[in-house]
């Protein structure tokens, strides 16, 4: 299932943009719209623009382009607040870590996991690998300032394509969130 970028509403500078499903090229689309609409609406200060993640992950090459959507908003003054509900796994919980500040309901999980790209000598594959290489770099930096995380405990996390799961308590004690939500 794709992303449902849907606008839910907008009440008190605050935007609702639910994120639900695969991370790929029509979550991207969905999303630049709902973000860029958003944008049109804006009154002063930039509206706080709330995503609700529940996702798998997803396509990696799509991820990107939504964090660099992100990054243009933020630098433009708009704020994000993501809520993770159920489970945001890999280019989700990557999705999450761009965020202003990171929720989760008191029995989501998050999992992360590493990723491999593949050469065979060609000098557009040997392109690919080196954006990849970039990639992963991007995700450390990341990771090392929004967590608690160490550079080899990341590496660790990012040796292998097998999720390693946080529970909402683990999350927030290793800085994947900034607050536990108690849904009854």
């Amino acid at each position: 299932m794709a992303l449902m970028a849907r606008e839910e509403g907008y009440e008190n500078g605050v935007w609702v943009i639910q994120m639900i499903g695969t991370v790929g090229h029509d979550m991207l689309f969905q999303f630049q719209r709902q973000v860029l609409r958003n944008y049109r609406l804006t009154e002063q200060p930039p509206p706080t623009m709330n995503l609700m993640i529940t996702s798998g992950g997803g396509d990696i090459i799509a991820g990107f382009a939504i964090v660099a959507v992100m990054r243009q908003a933020q630098a433009d003054g708009h704020r994000f607040v993501g809520h993770v509900y159920g489970e945001a796994d890999s280019m989700a919980a990557y999705l999450l870590q761009v965020c202003d500040w990171r929720t989760i309901d008191s029995d989501g999980m998050i999992g992360l996991h590493g990723w491999e790209a593949e050469t065979r000598g060609d000098k557009r594959e040997q392109a690919v690998q080196k954006e990849w290489v970039g990639s992963r770099e991007r995700q450390i930096r990341l990771m090392l300032h929004r967590t608690t995380f160490t550079e080899e405990q990341i590496n660790y996390i990012l040796e292998d394509s097998v999720l390693k799961y946080y529970n909402a308590q683990e999350a927030l004690g290793v800085g994947l969130v900034d607050e536990i939500q108690n849904i009854p």
